[in-house]
């Protein structure tokens, strides 16, 4: 859980005091806040959650607005009414043309000494320690800037001459210190006497919660009062990435190109084009961007995601729901996209957050006997767990559903059965009998029915579309490696070792055949470097997908793995194998002897490709 809380702090706590009531709201999350507030001080108190503790500084160096009671003709150590205050000046009267006459000296960028009772260290101890023991030292000014004061309300007569202030300021400003000068202009001492903090950045008092109305929210599960990161970064310039080539590049730290417009050491925050805050980056000097701050992470559950098989099965635990909509075969880059961003903004909205893919498949309903899946029904269920949505509803694929008009589907599925308030779908999604229902049908009922239609448009990496057919296409070309980036993992088949004809122990290649699904699709008949992982380890491979041209030609494809590092007894075992590139095509030789010749070559281009990447046999 990443964000901002905006907190009304109450008297006589400090803002230690408010990060530890707020952990018991938020066990096992790394919390912290964004600008300290002194026991006596009430008003708006930033708390940083999550990836939201890496922003603290730019929430502490957001402009800030305080009320503040100043108290003239009084003197105290601490320059507060928190420590022994007494009357310096009985005869002091307060005169506003004065007061008026001096104040812009105050505006503006100006020199200001910290007071004895700050957090700034001196030699490593902080002076408010050094304070309390009653010691007081030297401190060097600072730049601070007063960008306004407003005067309000003021009473004039001893002994207590006093006026309100509404001061806006920078980062480092010390209302004490201010009080302080502006008595010592007037020709007397000062004090603080009430200070609220109204507002810092976007964070305001009018939109703030008590700990009490947080610690209640939370125990109904409702997150609503989270902040998302990029609140905090309005006025930082935005650079827009789309390509899921450079989105994952950003997230790994790299570099992006040169952007037009942007300057050197200029800070920058990097969104993807749903708006969503990747990262904080630096312009170098070439222009260039460089990630230094990494902020997107998919949501983290707190509980095993729910799979959902039935229509008896739903239980949103009594809440409206947001829902991704797709069959999702592959659960790809552009799924994990669509969902992750799902279930980020369903927990802000305080809505449970649905999958929901239809099972069977409507072509194997109508018996496509031609269609394949890139993985099985567990993987997808895995893969789908990893993206942090709260459950996966394999809604069951029926005539009845198949029927349904795309009015009726929103109604009777998504509205009646779901309580959607929030629905994702990608940007050529179809639905309803005959897939008549489209994208603006979809946003036009959707509206009429209180549903927010969220589009994912089309997903690319490196310029190539991201899509279960275009994944497809590549395998069925041999080209593994771009099928791979587009997943956004590598692709895998499994199955059980079975017995073959044994001919590679009599060349010197054993092989383990494998009895695949065959409702899974392979990639084009060929050789292809992969590892094959069996009780829990995987090891160095090579594996041929073909009908065997040399031996005699099978009326069904094959796959026949070759293990480099040992010559394993796994008959019976399930074998996973993850393909990783392709090295050749399958050929017809015209002997045992020249098979085994281009076996061993192909053996030894693997191992290179293994040896190259430094990888070794890992669990």
């Amino acid at each position: 859980m990443d964000g901002f809380i905006n907190i009304n702090k109450p008297k006589d706590f400090t803002s230690h005091d408010v990060v530890s009531v707020l952990k018991r709201s938020f066990r096992g999350i790394k919390i912290g806040h964004g600008g300290t507030l002194d026991p006596d001080a009430t008003g708006v108190l930033p708390i940083c959650l999550g990836k939201g503790t890496k922003l603290q500084d730019y929430v502490m160096g957001q402009q800030k607005k305080y009320r503040a009671e100043i108290i003239f003709g009084y003197h105290s150590p601490t320059l507060d009414k928190d420590g022994d205050y007494f009357i310096y000046d009985e005869n002091f009267t307060l005169d506003s043309d004065k007061l008026n006459e001096v104040l812009p000296d105050f505006i503006g960028e100006i020199s200001q000494i910290p007071p004895m009772v700050s957090a700034i260290k001196k030699d490593g101890v902080a002076l408010y320690k050094l304070a309390q023991r009653g010691i007081e030292i030297p401190r060097e000014s600072r730049l601070i800037t007063i960008y306004d004061i407003k005067v309000g309300e003021m009473k004039k007569a001893a002994p207590f001459p006093t006026v309100q202030l509404e001061i806006t300021c920078s980062k480092g400003t010390y209302i004490r210190s201010l009080a302080r000068d502006l008595g010592e202009a007037l020709g007397t001492k000062a004090i603080i006497g009430e200070l609220e903090r109204v507002s810092t950045g976007a964070f305001n008092l009018e939109n703030s919660y008590t700990m009490e109305e947080i610690a209640a929210m939370v125990k109904e599960g409702n997150y609503s009062f989270l902040l998302p990161l990029d609140s905090m970064l309005w006025d930082i310039n935005a650079v827009t990435v789309k390509d899921m080539a450079e989105i994952t590049g950003v997230l790994r730290g790299n570099y992006l190109s040169s952007v037009a417009n942007l300057r050197v050491d200029e800070t920058v925050k990097i969104v993807d084009n749903a708006g969503c805050l990747l990262a904080l980056a630096k312009v170098e000097d070439d222009l260039s961007i460089k990630p230094f701050k990494i902020l997107y992470d998919k949501r983290k559950r707190k509980q095993q995601m729910q799979l959902w098989n039935d229509w008896s099965d739903i239980n949103t635990e009594g809440k409206n729901t947001a829902v991704a909509l797709g069959n999702f075969d592959g659960v790809h880059l552009g799924h994990k996209y669509l969902i992750e961003h799902m279930a980020l903004m369903a927990e802000q909205k305080n809505l449970f957050s649905v999958v929901t893919a239809f099972a069977p498949h409507p072509r194997d309903f109508f018996n496509d006997t031609c269609h394949k899946y890139l993985q099985t029904k567990k993987d997808k269920i895995d893969h789908i767990a990893n993206t942090g949505a709260d459950a996966l509803f394999l809604m069951p694929f029926n005539e009845d559903i198949a029927k349904l008009s795309p009015e009726e589907f929103i109604d009777d599925i998504l509205v009646a059965q779901l309580h959607a308030k929030s629905v994702f779908v990608g940007y050529n999604f179809k639905f309803g009998n005959g897939a008549q229902g489209d994208i603006k049908l979809l946003q036009e009922y959707g509206a009429k029915k209180g549903i927010e239609i969220s589009i994912l448009d089309k997903i690319t990496y490196n310029d190539n579309v991201v899509s279960s057919s275009e994944i497809k296409q590549h395998l069925a070309m041999g080209d593994v490696q771009m099928a791979n980036k587009l997943l956004g993992y590598n692709f895998k088949v499994a199955g059980e070792v079975v017995h073959g004809q044994q001919l590679g122990r009599t060349i010197g290649f054993p092989t383990a055949n494998i009895d695949f699904s065959q409702s899974i699709l392979l990639p084009q008949t060929g050789i292809y470097t992969t590892w094959a992982k069996y009780k829990g380890k995987r090891h160095p491979s090579v594996t041929n997908i073909g009908v065997r041209p040399t031996v005699g030609e099978n009326l069904n494809l094959t796959l026949e793995v070759h293990i480099l590092d040992e010559n394993p007894e796994i008959y019976g075992e399930n074998l996973e194998v993850t393909f990783l590139n392709h090295i050749r095509s399958e050929e017809k030789f015209p002997d045992l002897n020249t098979l085994k010749i281009k076996i061993a070559e192909d053996a030894a281009i693997a191992q290179e490709f293994f040896d190259k990447r430094g990888e070794k046999q890992q669990k």
